[in-house]
């Protein structure tokens, strides 16, 4: 077994090699490091883009959104579910964009309990 070669030449050489390189310049990266794990992490120009649509629907339609947005808000989490199923080897009808599962199950049971 090679050892793994950890110096700055090497890895600017896996950094040219490496498919994904290119989706780099789709983000605002901050001029440090950034090694937070369980951030949102740097926005991407994308989702820049997507924020600014969302919110000049949601200045035009206001309420409207949930219906009449493209797509309609209301059904968000299964458009998504749709985008996603490809990703874990599902149908998109078996997958939803959903809160987490805590918050899912406090709903539920909110839902349903008499107090």
């Amino acid at each position: 077994m090679t050892a793994f070669d950890a110096t700055r030449a090497a890895a600017r050489e896996r950094d040219e090699a490496d498919p994904l390189a290119g989706f780099a310049d789709r983000f605002s990266l901050p001029d440090r490091l950034y090694f937070d794990g369980n951030s949102l992490g740097p926005v991407s120009d994308d989702a820049h883009r997507t924020l600014d649509r969302v919110v000049e629907e949601w200045r035009e339609l206001g309420i409207g959104g949930w219906t009449d947005a493209d797509p309609p808000w209301f059904r968000y989490g299964e458009f998504l579910g749709d985008r996603l199923a490809p990703l874990v080897g599902a149908a998109s009808e078996e997958v939803v964009a959903a809160n987490a599962t805590t918050v899912n199950i406090h709903t539920l049971v909110g839902t349903f309990l008499d107090t």
